[in-house]
């Protein structure tokens, strides 16, 4: 989960249901780090928050992800 320290470079998200998904560039001194992470409301609260759902890994990972994101991607068209 996002760290407080943490600072958002970029953000992206789409809908899920009843709450999104965020895929956030983000600083956490000294890395920068990618989180995909689910965003929810939760009781009393007007704004969605991050949830334990989701992963945060280094930006050098980045890279075999992708590849492996583009390789299921490539199957869908089968």
């Amino acid at each position: 989960m996002k760290d407080f320290n943490a600072k958002t470079i970029l953000s992206f998200s789409f809908p899920k249901k009843n709450s999104e998904i965020k895929v956030e560039l983000v600083q956490l001194n000294p890395e920068q780090r990618i989180d995909i992470r689910e965003w929810s409301k939760f009781e009393g609260e007007s704004e969605n928050k991050p949830t334990k759902k989701g992963i945060s890994i280094p930006v050098e990972s980045l890279p075999i992800l992708i590849k492996h994101l583009t390789e299921i991607q490539n199957s869908l068209k089968k």
